[in-house]
């Protein structure tokens, strides 16, 4: 991945980024647990 998801701005951009594309949550989660992206 290209940055490090460790401020509450980049899970929010990272999520406007997700509803964009159209992904659903389950998705979202999915892809998170591939590239190993902890919770904030």
């Amino acid at each position: 991945m290209a940055i490090e998801v460790d401020t509450l701005a980049e899970k929010a951009y990272l999520t406007k980024l997700a509803s964009g594309l159209g992904l659903t949550p389950e998705v979202t989660r999915h892809i998170e647990q591939m590239v190993g992206l902890q919770p904030v």
